[in-house]
């Protein structure tokens, strides 16, 4: 080989090398992060930061406020607050049952979602202040039969007004109970619909793009996916857009990704991330609340992303 092409085969080997490592992603690439700060700041003292407080949910209000609802052992609680940012506890319990997800109907009552202690099943409950709730009767969604990927439980979910008419859930299913000292069974990002937000069924067809133990973008030699849970939807215009955490072969990947859909069921995962780890290891703890440092559990609203932080608290970044 002569030193001119040498030399040629050096710069090439540099520029795809440069390529790559470009279009990694980075912190820089995440939405802009603001100091950890704790999220809410209630008036009596103190912050949220018991990391009991889990599994939020939060809604804009008809005067602009934004109100949290999230779980607290087996009850769900709530907050407020008037810029998205310093919230306020207020008094009493929502409802005794956990994983809240909470929409507004078109008479202007509100319905809580929520699954009992042993999360084995969706039920609901209806307010018409958002802060009383009465359980309506039945179960929207029973587990999984045996074999099924939410045969143990359902969590987690998300419900959003379809634009095409009714309405859509998704969720993770619980397959197995947790082993003790093993962290959780691996969970399914799953996905229901309904004519009325009362009878549901599951989608057969809905398609998250991804598979577990495979590469994010599909591409050979980039991180694979070893779990992607809690998914949180919301819907923009016609378009649907999922926000949902990933633990990845390299924790330094691993966070909060972004999917969209036109049509709710077929999702297309973006490879940029919208949060990544605080403080990437390489040897990953896992704790019962979930991967140490990994934001989870995301929730969207008023522009705003809302994560929780295994052992810490609850946070928030701009999106």
């Amino acid at each position: 080989m002569s030193l001119l092409s040498l030399v040629r085969l050096l710069v090439l080997s540099n520029f795809v090398a440069l390529t790559m490592w470009l279009a990694m992603p980075r912190p820089s690439d995440a939405v802009a992060m603001e100091p950890h700060g704790q999220l809410a700041q209630p008036a009596a003292g103190g912050v949220l930061s018991n990391p009991r407080f889990t599994d939020t949910d939060t809604v804009v209000l008809p005067d602009g406020r934004v109100r949290m609802y999230y779980e607290d052992g087996v009850s769900t609680r709530s907050a407020i607050s008037v810029d998205g940012r310093a919230f306020e506890e207020e008094p009493g319990l929502r409802f005794q049952g956990r994983m809240p997800a909470v929409v507004a109907l078109p008479d202007g009552s509100w319905r809580l979602y929520y699954t009992p202690a042993d999360g084995q099943g969706v039920y609901s409950a209806i307010s018409g202040d958002g802060l009383a709730f009465q359980p309506e009767p039945g179960v929207r969604l029973e587990r999984g039969s045996a074999g099924a990927p939410d045969a143990f439980g359902i969590i987690h979910m998300s419900v959003v007004a379809d634009p095409a008419g009714g309405w859509r859930m998704y969720y993770d299913g619980v397959a197995t109970a947790h082993t003790p000292g093993q962290g959780p069974s691996r969970w399914t990002i799953m996905s229901a619909t309904s004519p009325d937000g009362l009878t549901w069924e599951r989608d057969a067809r809905f398609d998250l793009g991804i598979v577990l133990d495979e590469p994010l973008d599909g591409r050979e030699g980039t991180p694979s996916v070893g779990a992607a849970w809690s998914p949180e939807v919301t819907v923009d215009g016609d378009r649907f857009v999922m926000y949902f955490s990933a633990e990845l072969s390299q924790e330094r990947h691993s966070g909060v990704y972004r999917a969209t859909s036109s049509d709710g069921r077929r999702f297309r995962v973006e490879r940029r991330p919208v949060l990544l780890a605080a403080k990437p290891s390489d040897t990953p703890r896992h704790t019962m609340q979930g991967p140490a440092g990994v934001p989870q559990d995301p929730c969207v609203a008023g522009g705003r992303i809302y994560y929780y932080l295994a052992e810490e608290g609850i946070f928030s970044g701009r999106l």
